[in-house]
């Protein structure tokens, strides 16, 4: 998108109308002073641009051509007319607003150096690839995005866009990486005093902790997390925070802490008629259950859950498929699980989330593997290899590689199983 002067603006305007620059000296301006300004070594006053306007729209009026020329057109600069127009397009933020749209907006802030549009064109864009499950592009974005917030000194948006870049390594199963990046938001959030990034930052670290298999580090930052939130100021986040320390609780198996919690949580989830909550607090007294033993109670609560989910919360239902598949491998109802597994594997793959397809095709790996069945287990290691290598999840990649090489070796394709072993070589190459 090229943007003009308002030197070129007159020039562009005089030949469209067939207009020389003598014409203009009706104006009350010189012709000297027009090639200047035509030049950009003059600037246009309004004044001077008003009397202008008057001899081109006559004109336009004796050549019967219709114009779109007012004063702020013709005096807006180059950078203004940038601004304008990026502005324009940004607040059209809605789910007509496309990458394509997004892009250009970039390309120009960048030619312009509009650091604030930049910012803000990037943070847009990510959110976009975050909510179309594209993590990888939407990181980047967003690291886009934090190069610009500190040009600009923004800690509010800097603590905000390290909270979305460990949120986003979350998602690629880098734990240690989200870790740093939630640290870091943290500790602006701290400085600044900034409540509210300070939750998300305490809430992200929990999680991380928890799926890092620290749990006394995630509940001490749960313990801070929960100080700060009230039930009475804002109920759904002290419900998520108190439903994470149940898990934190059902991870070190103190199953009846975590059902004593849920439980309790659940008297008031069934009052506030949120669907999300429910369905997440419902599998988690499933699953409480199903640990201790109560095997009709929890597959009570599962379908309770199921029957949520199906509603729209397609990826959520995954999850409880997996929960519900592993009390039912612990029952011996195998076929049951196996196939509630291949469900969970497919949304998993349909939403790319990495956790959710390796959650499942880790269980169904014991499976194949106690029933013999080579052919479907690397059918199902195929599957995560596939949404690996989608998001550049090398470490993972290679934990799998030499699987897949041993399984082409028992089937006798030693043309796959050099394919896997050149594949783990270049990658060991580039770590």
């Amino acid at each position: 998108m090229a943007f003009l002067t308002p030197g070129e603006k007159l020039k562009y305007l005089r030949k469209q109308l067939n207009v020389t620059q003598e014409q203009l000296k009706a104006a009350n301006i010189s012709r000297s002073f027009i090639s200047l300004v035509e030049c950009n070594k003059r600037r246009l006053t309004k004044e001077t641009a008003e009397r202008l306007i008057e001899v081109l729209m006559k004109a336009a009026a004796d050549n019967k051509v219709s114009i779109d020329v007012d004063l702020n057109y013709l005096t807006m600069s180059e950078v203004d007319a940038a601004i304008y127009y990026c502005n324009n397009i940004i607040k059209t933020y809605d789910k007509l607003l496309n990458i394509e749209d997004l892009n250009e907006v970039i390309e120009i802030s960048k030619k312009y150096r509009l650091n604030d549009i930049a910012y803000e064109a990037f943070l847009i864009k990510a959110n976009i690839l975050y909510d179309e499950n594209e993590y990888l592009h939407a990181f980047q974005c967003y690291e886009s995005a934090l190069e610009f917030s500190i040009l600009l000194q923004n800690a509010d948006s800097m603590s905000m866009l390290y909270n979305k870049l460990g949120k986003c390594k979350l998602k690629l199963i880098s734990y240690e990486e989200a870790l740093a990046y939630f640290n870091r938001a943290y500790e602006i959030a701290e400085d600044q005093d900034n409540k509210i990034r300070k939750e998300n930052a305490l809430f992200n670290r929990a999680l991380v902790y928890k799926f890092l298999g620290d749990i006394p580090l995630a509940l001490s930052n749960l313990e801070e997390f929960l100080k700060i939130i009230t039930k009475e100021e804002r109920l759904d986040i002290y419900l998520n925070g108190m439903m994470l320390k149940g898990n934190c609780y059902v991870a070190i198996n103190e199953y009846k802490n975590a059902l004593d919690i849920f439980l309790q949580l659940n008297e008031i989830i069934d009052k506030i008629k949120q669907p999300t909550l429910a369905g997440y607090m419902y599998n988690n007294t499933a699953v409480s259950y199903s640990k201790l033993g109560f095997i009709q109670q929890a597959l009570d609560y599962f379908d309770k859950a199921e029957e949520i989910r199906r509603n729209g919360e397609e990826l959520n239902l995954a999850y409880t498929y997996i929960d519900k598949a592993t009390m039912l491998m612990e029952q011996s109802r195998t076929c049951e699980a196996t196939n509630l597994l291949e469900k969970a594997m497919f949304i998993g793959e349909k939403f790319n989330d990495i956790k959710c397809v390796l959650d499942a095709v880790s269980l169904l790996e014991r499976i194949y593997i106690d029933i013999g069945d080579n052919e479907r287990l690397e059918e199902v290691y195929i599957h995560s290899l596939y949404i690996l290598e989608n998001n550049n999840a090398k470490n993972k990649i290679l934990e799998l590689l030499p699987k897949l090489t041993l399984l082409s070796i028992h089937s006798l394709n030693l043309d796959l199983s050099k394919k896997y072993l050149n594949q783990m070589i270049n990658l060991q190459k580039c770590n």
